[in-house]
């Protein structure tokens, strides 16, 4: 009884640390691939002398996604849905412009949710960052669990 005893409690801590594990690299692959994208963007724009809005098409891609203005989780969103097509046509407009190969395998986050991208730089004038974010673990864009590029996309018109 005592080993049997022993040995779930070792697989109790097992499974734990596995779980930790599974849950920092999810977090490691969506920094990796928002470094990754953010290169890419910055890479796209000096090559075309563009700034985001110009390349994608569009003011704020992430609008498109149904958490935008409200509480919404976008995990399981359909790959038809306009939230998704716009990042994809986003992936593919950023890829062709800057030619940095795989960004089009950054369709989802770790936890299944279309990465959101606003492109603010210019917008009304300003200089504003262009942001790029992941809904994370909880799918809702706007959460204290969201993480983002460190100090948005840099800057290429406003310098």
């Amino acid at each position: 009884m005592v080993v049997i005893a022993i040995i779930g409690l070792l697989a109790s801590i097992v499974v734990v640390s596995l779980n930790s594990a599974r849950s920092k690299a999810r977090y490691a692959k969506v920094q990796a691939e928002l470094q990754e994208f953010v290169k890419a963007a910055t890479i796209a724009q000096g090559e075309t002398g563009k700034v985001l809005r110009q390349i994608t098409g569009s003011y704020c891609s992430g609008c498109q996604c149904p958490g935008w203005t409200g509480a919404g989780d976008i995990r399981n969103i359909s790959d038809t849905s306009s939230c998704a097509v716009r990042w994809y046509s986003d992936l593919a407009a950023i890829q062709s412009a800057s030619g940095v190969g795989g960004l089009t395998q950054m369709k989802r986050d770790p936890w299944g949710s279309p990465y959101v991208l606003d492109e603010n730089e210019l917008e009304g004038g300003a200089c504003n960052h262009d942001s790029i974010e992941s809904a994370g673990p909880d799918g809702d864009i706007g959460t204290a669990d969201d993480m983002w590029y460190p100090g948005g996309i840099p800057f290429i018109a406003c310098q």
